[in-house]
């Protein structure tokens, strides 16, 4: 069986989709502070979901084996799951009935759904890459397990930032120099009014 072999405790933060997953928990936080107290079953549960979701990716970063990890990234996609599905029913909500949700508008959500939805296929991309390495790393010398981890990296990053390109474009959405995503609407609508952001590189 291989092994894991983490350097950095808190490398998970470096993660695209650990970042991602804290993203959405903060916008699933904005959005159940304004949900009517008559959802508090549902409130519960997106807050529920998206720690879950950035929680097991943490938690998988930290485990001894790369099977173990995987497993993790796996209940990460589950927990994400159910927050779309969540997210989706309030969409309809909102849309049968907009003035029962003052101060959340539809595109609100909608931006999460997309957020969701990218990150699921960052963690199916996550999850590939890890049962590659599993299976390349498993009759390889120690050497060559960190040559072949080191070309793994690069590919990785380079299939990530060509995913995260996609996104942006379909999405509207644009990516902070810190790693938080915001919509091209609310970056124009800063940038005028004066404030500098700087845009993730890529």
């Amino acid at each position: 069986m291989a092994i894991y072999q983490q350097r950095n405790p808190l490398g998970f933060k470096n993660l695209l989709t650990w970042q991602q997953a804290n993203e959405i928990y903060q916008r699933a936080k904005i959005l159940v502070s304004k949900l009517p107290k008559k959802y508090f079953r549902i409130i519960n549960h997106l807050i529920d979901s998206a720690r879950s979701v950035k929680r097991n990716i943490e938690e998988g970063f930290k485990r001894t084996t790369t099977s173990e990890y995987i497993e993790f990234l796996g209940f990460s996609r589950g927990s994400l799951e159910e927050l779309h599905g969540d997210l989706m029913d309030l969409e309809k909500d909102i849309e049968g009935n907009p003035k029962g949700f003052k101060g959340i508008s539809k595109g609100e959500i909608s931006e999460s759904i997309k957020l969701c939805r990218g990150e699921d296929k960052m963690l199916e991309n996550q999850i590939k890459g890890l049962e590659k390495r599993r299976e390349l790393m498993g009759y390889k010398t120690s050497r060559e397990q960190e040559q072949l981890l080191k070309q793994q990296i690069v590919e990785e990053k380079q299939r990530e930032d060509k995913f995260l390109r996609e996104i942006q474009k379909e999405s509207n959405l644009v990516r902070l120099i810190n790693g938080r995503f915001i919509s091209k609407e609310e970056y124009d609508k800063r940038t005028q009014s004066g404030e500098k952001l700087e845009l993730w590189p890529l």
